[in-house]
This record gives structure tokens, C-alpha cells and sequence, in this order.
């Protein structure tokens, strides 16, 4: 038998509380001392100005627009809405609003060729003439909506192509590529079936699209002081890229192997530094070709030279390709220990293998002002690369100059911006 038991409850007042601090006032953005260790980036919210254009009576009325810009400008997937005001209503019949874009290549003397990147068309208002009076007038206000598709068919196939964004691209001698967006408004005037009047013609309102569809890397560069240690810790945020810089006389002066490391991300956008660290091993005697002496003039041409290339590429009709390319950024290079001035040292078996490194920094000129991110659009393509150029400080060297070039993508926004 269990014996039995009981419990008292007591009761007594609670302790008042009172808060000692009060929580922190929340702010979007990193204040002094602290730092954001991870966000998700965000949409960032529309702009809210707006772009008019008339024509006449009509008025065309373009929301979500950025103050003073000169033409409307549209993300990826982008809305055109919009509002038509429309003065003189009587003699209108119908009223259509299209959305279009083409690509044009053309190349001088030799062939030329436009595609239709799509058509989105509506047909905003028609009179009726079964209907009343008063609903048979054209609205005085008509509003509207376009948008611009995510992809295009390529031409002569069915495969699905990101649209690429408004280009304008003239090169004199070797061809033009121009892809370009516009809005067009028709206003159709006709025998009204109030107004005994005979009205005729068709009014076309055309306004030039931008198209700039925005893009990020999906995290940022990685950056250290200290390129071996790093290298050592994560090789995997590190591209090599390994070639060799070959020699008329190899048994006299051998070949030198060239190593250059870029962010194995490979997507940057227009406002990154990007870091490069390039090395060069070999035997002593062929590294002194890129040595250049303490004594040298300060306007002697140095060995190591980082550039940014942008190819733009065109083929027409699926057999003819016109390439012409820009330089659109520039590099520095430092050198890093072991130092080049102990490369002269005497006594030094020149036989014995060495090491040259450079650290270097890439950045697009203007920060990518007037540029588009790369894109392959089938017929026409923008690509970058980040080239190596190095060449012996001799033009007499037996050791021939090398071109080095990695493939990276060039994109309109930092990671972790709001698009």
C-alpha cells in the first residue's frame, strides 16, 4: 500500500521586473563597429518616376521609370506598363500597343542579317458598332501592359536563348551589331460609325526600349594578403591556368613554365578588383630574361603585363564569323619574395631551378561605364578574358613571348546587391 500524500500550494506576489536595457533600434545596414556576416540579397524595390512622350493630342505615360533618364529602362523580365491619354476620342477606331525586339548584323559589302527576338502585341481598344454611343467613343485613358520574355528561339532552331540586353556596337571596315527593344503605340482613325465624317490614316508612336538585364556573382572574391598561405587553406577559390614559354635555343636556354591563378569563381562584375598571382619557374639562367636590373631606367618596359580583354563575336547566316576585340581593363603588377634582385647574385649556379612572383590587381576602365554584361545570344556574343602577357626584357632573347588568357564573365551588379 502506497501511503498517501499531500501537497500545500503557497502563494506570494511575483517580483516586479524591470528592464535594465533597453533591445538595440534595428538598422538595415552594418553601424560602426559591427559587420554583416551573411544576408540574402533582396529585390530592390521599382523606381518610381516616369518617362512621357506626346505625339499631337496623345500623351504616352511610362511608369516605374528612374528620373532624367533619356529612354525607359528595363530589368530581365521586365513590365512596360503604361497609360495613353488620348485628346481628340471621335475618329479613333482602334487602338494597339506591340513590344518587339530584333538583333541586326550587318557586315559591309558582304551579308547582312535581322531577327525578330520576339513580338508582344495587344490590342488595347476597337470600336464596336453594335454598341451605344457612348461606350462606342474611344477612352480617354487606356492603360496598358508589355513584357519582355525571358528567352528567344534562335534562329533555325528551336532551342531557348536568354535575351540579350540593347546593343549598339559600329565598327568601320568590319561590321555592326545592333540589338534593339522599342515600344510602338497605333492609333487607328476610320469611318466612324457616329461621326459621319470620313477620318483615314494610322498614328505611330515609337519609343526606344534599353533593355539591361541585371546580374551578380553569386558571392564575392575572396581576398588575402598572403597568396600561399591562402592557396594552402582553401586551393579551391584558386583557377590555374599553366603554359609554357618556349625557347628558340632549349638546349642552351630552356623553356620557362608560366602559372597564373585567377578566382576560380570566374564571374565578376564591373566594379571588382580582381586579384592574380602569377609565377614563373625555371632554371636560373632563363628567369634572368625577365629580370630587370636595379639599375635600370624607371621607363623600361616591364616583363608581366594583365589585361582584360572583351570579344565581340558575330556569325552570320551559320557560316561567316567576324570577331573584333577591345581592350576594356587594365592590370598592375607588384613583385613578391623570393625578390628578383637575388636572381643576380654571383656565384649562383644558373642551372639550379628558380621562382619569379608577381602579385597583380585587374579593374575595368571607367567601372564598366557604357558596357553590357557578356551574353551569348547564338549569332552574336560578348565575351571576356583576363590575359597574360609575358615577354622577355631582351629582344634578344631566345625565349619567345607567351599569351596566356582565361575565360571569365563579366556582369552588371557586385554580389549581394539588391537587382
Amino acid at each position: 500500500m502506497f501511503a498517501e500524500q499531500r501537497y500545500t500550494c503557497t502563494t506570494g506576489t511575483v517580483p516586479s521586473y524591470s528592464a535594465t536595457a533597453y533591445p538595440p533600434i534595428y538598422c538595415p545596414h552594418p553601424t560602426l563597429g559591427e559587420q554583416s556576416l551573411l544576408a540574402s540579397p533582396v529585390r530592390r524595390p521599382p523606381p518610381t518616376g516616369t518617362y512621357t512622350k506626346r505625339s499631337g493630342d496623345i500623351v504616352l505615360t511610362l511608369t516605374e521609370q528612374e528620373e532624367h533618364d533619356s529612354s525607359p529602362s528595363y530589368g530581365r523580365q521586365g513590365s512596360v506598363n503604361g497609360i495613353i491619354d488620348i485628346g481628340n476620342r471621335k475618329p479613333i477606331t482602334e487602338v494597339h500597343a506591340k513590344l518587339e525586339g530584333e538583333m541586326v548584323l550587318v557586315v559591309p559589302d558582304r551579308s547582312a542579317q535581322t531577327t525578330q527576338l520576339f513580338k508582344d502585341e495587344h490590342l488595347l481598344w476597337k470600336c464596336d458598332p453594335s454598341s451605344s454611343k457612348s461606350s462606342s467613343l474611344c477612352p480617354s485613358q487606356i492603360p496598358f501592359t508589355c513584357t519582355f520574355p525571358l528567352t528567344f528561339a534562335e534562329r533555325g532552331t528551336n532551342d531557348r536563348i536568354p535575351l540579350p540586353p540593347s546593343l549598339k556596337q559600329y565598327f568601320p571596315g568590319h561590321f555592326s551589331a545592333h540589338t534593339k527593344y522599342c515600344l510602338k503605340i497605333k492609333i487607328v482613325r476610320g469611318r466612324h460609325p457616329i461621326v459621319r465624317r470620313v477620318f483615314t490614316g494610322v498614328k505611330t508612336i515609337v519609343i526606344p526600349i534599353n533593355y539591361s538585364p541585371r546580374t551578380r556573382p553569386p558571392y564575392s572574391i575572396r581576398t588575402s594578403s598572403d597568396f600561399l598561405t591562402d592557396l594552402k587553406i582553401a586551393p579551391e577559390e584558386w583557377h590555374q591556368t599553366v603554359s609554357t614559354i618556349n625557347s628558340i635555343r632549349e638546349h642552351e636556354i630552356p623553356g620557362v613554365e608560366c602559372h597564373l591563378f585567377v578566382p576560380s569563381l570566374k564571374i565578376f562584375s564591373f566594379l571588382d578588383r580582381i586579384p592574380v598571382h602569377i609565377s614563373l619557374t625555371g632554371s636560373l639562367r632563363s628567369l634572368q630574361d625577365f629580370v630587370i636590373s636595379p639599375s635600370a631606367d624607371s621607363t623600361q618596359s616591364q616583363p608581366i603585363r594583365l589585361y582584360i580583354l572583351r570579344q565581340l563575336l558575330v556569325q552570320i547566316h551559320d557560316h561567316s564569323k567576324y570577331i573584333k576585340n577591345t581592350i576594356i581593363g587594365e592590370g598592375s603588377v607588384q613583385e613578391i619574395p623570393p625578390h628578383k634582385d637575388d636572381m643576380v647574385q654571383e656565384g649562383i649556379d644558373e642551372s639550379n631551378e628558380g621562382v619569379l612572383n608577381w602579385k597583380g590587381e585587374l579593374s575595368i576602365c571607367n567601372h564598366g561605364v557604357g558596357l553590357v554584361g557578356g551574353f551569348d545570344a547564338g549569332a552574336l556574343a560578348v565575351r571576356d578574358f583576363i590575359v597574360l602577357q609575358v615577354r622577355p626584357l631582351s629582344p634578344n632573347s631566345s625565349l619567345l613571348l607567351r599569351e596566356t588568357s582565361v575565360r571569365i564573365k563579366l556582369v552588371t551588379d557586385v554580389a549581394g546587391s539588391e537587382i
